[in-house]
Formats: structure tokens, C-alpha cells, sequence
């Protein structure tokens, strides 16, 4: 694994889930080390390349398929803070609004891009189910 103070963006591109988790893993039973995996993690996942792995690991109990790219896509437009308005369209079943308003919505709340967050749907139940989610 290459070294923090060189990340660049082909290896961000190229980083899987079994990178993050041997990270993780390496040492997550040694408290002497839980600042450095702790910093190391918050270093790859602040990267706007890595918000689906970011998604991912807070949420690693239930995601079990790999992002599609049609995701991928979907938050590099969502991070891209030139970007002032986007609309995103595919079928439904297909997680948009999981995408953007949870995992965009809490990388962008936890990497301090934006203050607070408004999750707005077309029905109370919807809005309170990602609220609890």
C-alpha cells in the first residue's frame, strides 16, 4: 500500500474493499494503533473518489454488491462543488435516493463540505425512513 502522503487519483480509482478492509483488519485489536487507522481511514475517505466505499464501510453489514458505476458517477457529480444543480434519473429499485441522500448526504456532513443537510421527498415517510435509516 502506497504511502498517505502520495495518494494519487489512479490509485484511489483502483482501491477495493479488500484494501480497506486489510487496513482495517491490520489493526483494529491493537488500541496502540486505533489514532493511526482512525486517521488513516479518515485520509482515504474524505477523498471525493472513495464516497462509495466511505458509503460502504458505514454501512458494510447490509451492502454486500459492489457500487455500480452508475453510482460512482452519480456521487462524483453530487462532490463536484462546481456543480450547482444536478438531476439524476434511473429506474427505480435502482438506490438514488440512498445514494445521494444518505451516503453523499453523511460524507458530505462528516468531511464538513456542507453545515447541515435537508432530505427532502415527496412524502413524509419517505423523509422519516432516511432519517432512521
Amino acid at each position: 500500500m502506497q504511502s498517505l502522503a502520495v495518494l494519487d487519483r489512479q490509485w484511489l480509482l483502483n482501491l477495493t474493499r479488500a484494501d480497506i478492509l486489510a487496513i482495517y483488519e491490520k489493526f483494529k485489536d491493537d488500541p496502540s494503533q486505533e489514532e493511526n487507522v482512525r486517521r488513516t481511514l479518515y485520509t482515504l475517505f474524505e477523498q471525493p473518489e472513495c464516497i462509495h466505499h466511505f458509503g460502504w464501510f458505514v454501512n458494510r453489514r447490509y451492502v454486500k454488491l459492489e457500487t455500480p458505476e452508475f453510482h460512482k458517477e452519480i456521487l462524483a457529480i453530487a462532490s463536484d462543488m462546481d456543480v450547482k444543480y444536478a438531476g439524476f434519473g434511473a429506474p427505480r429499485g435502482h438506490a438514488k435516493s440512498t445514494t445521494v441522500g444518505f451516503t453523499y448526504a453523511l460524507w458530505s456532513t462528516c468531511y464538513e463540505h456542507h453545515h447541515f443537510g435537508v432530505i427532502i421527498s415527496d412524502t413524509v415517510t419517505q423523509s422519516i425512513e432516511f432519517v432512521n435509516a
